[in-house]
């Protein structure tokens, strides 16, 4: 692997990020497996850019961008969604994010003690990225859906 690092979202990635958001993978796993409009994605976009309490970030492996994570922070408790481009999936991507995003959280997003990712129970490379990094999971329901939910106390 190269050079690993996040970036903060910029305002010219929002063609980048509906192209991930609406990849048929990521809607698989996602909770809402429904394609996205494009101007819903641009009013959702332009919201969480402005938004105090979420935090957005682009992978980077040198210059190239390979993947996004983005904390939605509710009372101290950092709501992860992360993913990988299809093209660079299955080389450990998604647990580097993780980390990243952990020492992100250290340093820079003091307002963040825990991180929290929900997955679905068929997203096995996500449950193990998780559980990787050292999350604890426990499973829920969350609509009636089984859902595996992780937690990791940064502060």
């Amino acid at each position: 692997m190269c050079a690993l690092r996040l970036r903060r979202l910029k305002t010219s990635d929002i063609d980048l990020i509906y192209d991930w958001a609406n990849d048929e993978e990521t809607r698989k796993n996602s909770f809402s497996s429904s394609m996205i409009p494009y101007e819903d994605h641009v009013r959702w976009f332009n919201n969480k850019l402005n938004c105090e309490n979420t935090y957005i970030f682009i992978l980077m492996e040198d210059e190239t961008p390979v993947g996004q994570i983005r904390l939605e922070n509710e009372a101290g408790a950092g709501l992860i969604s992360y993913s990988i481009d299809s093209r660079y999936r299955g080389r450990g991507f998604g647990r580097k994010l993780l980390e990243l995003i952990y020492d992100e959280c250290v340093t820079n997003i003091p307002d963040v003690d825990s991180l929290v990712g929900l997955v679905k129970e068929s997203n096995i490379p996500s449950k193990k990225a998780f559980l990787s990094q050292g999350y604890k999971e426990e499973h829920i329901l969350l609509d009636g859906v089984k859902v595996n939910k992780f937690t990791l106390k940064v502060k």
